[in-house]
């Protein structure tokens, strides 16, 4: 009986010392880093409502943002993909890339209507086209070359800019929780 009251209390003291981790902690660069994409993002999108030429709207004039953007998000997802338990923001930052493949797709003209499914798998496969042609391999309608002419429609700037404000801000808000998450352990 008395080994009984000694193994409950070391088992009671022992399951008191022990966490169970069910999302990775904190990362700051993950925070600092899908803000700043955020920001090149919303500078895009200005510069897109503002812009007074097709020129200026074109995707050749534009691509150095979709490289850069795109070298960033992938810099992100392999440090995300990194930290233990950290599948929720692994995840959103694919979704991220989706939308930033499925916009490149959008400002060189090379959806012609709804995406199929062959077309959302070609996206997640290959991630985003960068170059100045449409190409099936990345989930454009059709083989296309030098579209680097072709403009953003306007009309959908506010509602892409929301999907991205919303895909980011959930990144950033999972990272400010688990970061709340922390601050009540200590």
């Amino acid at each position: 009986m008395h080994r009984a009251i000694i193994s409950c209390v070391i088992l009671a003291v022992l399951s008191g010392c022990t966490t169970i981790q069910l999302v990775s902690k904190y990362d700051e660069t993950t925070d600092k880093e899908a803000s700043a994409i955020q920001k090149k993002l919303s500078e895009f999108f200005v510069k897109q409502q503002a812009a007074s030429t097709d020129s200026e709207r074109s995707f050749a004039r534009s691509q150095p943002f979709f490289q850069d953007v795109t070298a960033s998000l992938n810099a992100l997802q392999v440090r995300a993909g990194g930290i233990y338990k950290n599948s929720l923001t692994v995840e959103q930052l694919h979704l991220a890339e989706d939308n930033l493949a499925y916009l490149a797709l959008l400002h060189k003209s090379c959806i012609t209507g709804n995406l199929s499914d062959i077309q959302r798998k070609a996206v997640r496969a290959q991630g985003v086209d960068t170059s100045l042609d449409c190409r099936v391999q990345y989930g454009a309608s059709a083989d296309l070359t030098g579209r680097g002419g072709q403009t953003l429609n306007a009309a959908l700037i506010p509602p892409v800019s929301a999907i991205f404000d919303q895909t980011f801000g959930a990144v950033i808000a999972l990272e400010l929780a688990k970061k709340r998450g922390e601050g009540d352990k200590k």
